[in-house]
């Protein structure tokens, strides 16, 4: 069964269902197919996810694996407004660790980078950049039409929301 789900065309997942011989008794097979909005770590993450659910419901020999994948995963689709820009959020996430082993000695007195998610369903991130005795803070709200744009971020594809710098 080759299912796919579309909140905007960014955020197309698409997924191939297998049934194995003792199906329901047997977990449903899931596979993501990865493509220009779904890079292999996202995949991975839902493929993990999915195969979960569906190895759970098989427990009891359910007959709703599907409905019970298929409920899962547009949940996630629509919850998650990083879902179009997962590749980028991932360069990020990769870089501010690089960032922190820049200066020539770190102390245990030096402050690292971080960004953490504040919340998925608002496409909401905090960073927090450090660089010797100056800092910036800031939250950025992905647009939910994130890589176009709409009304709720003023007309741009995220907002940027300076919290604290000390940057002269």
């Amino acid at each position: 069964l080759i299912a796919t789900y579309e909140r905007s065309p960014y955020t197309r997942i698409k997924m191939t269902l297998s049934f194995p011989d003792g199906y329901p008794s047997h977990p449903l097979i899931v596979n993501i197919d990865q493509d220009a909005v779904v890079p292999p770590g996202l995949k991975k993450k839902l493929e993990k996810d999915l195969n979960e659910l569906s190895s759970e419901k098989s427990k009891d020999a359910h007959y709703d694996q599907v409905r019970s994948v298929w409920e899962r995963l547009v949940s996630f689709v629509d919850s998650n407004l990083f879902v179009p820009c997962w590749r980028e959020l991932k360069k990020c996430v990769d870089l501010v660790p690089n960032s922190n082993s820049a200066p020539a000695k770190i102390t245990t007195k030096t402050k690292q980078s971080t960004l953490s998610i504040i919340s998925e369903s608002k496409g909401k991130i905090k960073l927090t950049l450090h660089n010797e005795a100056y800092h910036y803070k800031c939250t950025i709200t992905v647009d939910p039409a994130y890589p176009d744009h709409s009304p709720a971020t003023g007309g741009k594809s995220c907002l940027i929301r300076v919290q604290d710098t000390n940057f002269p």
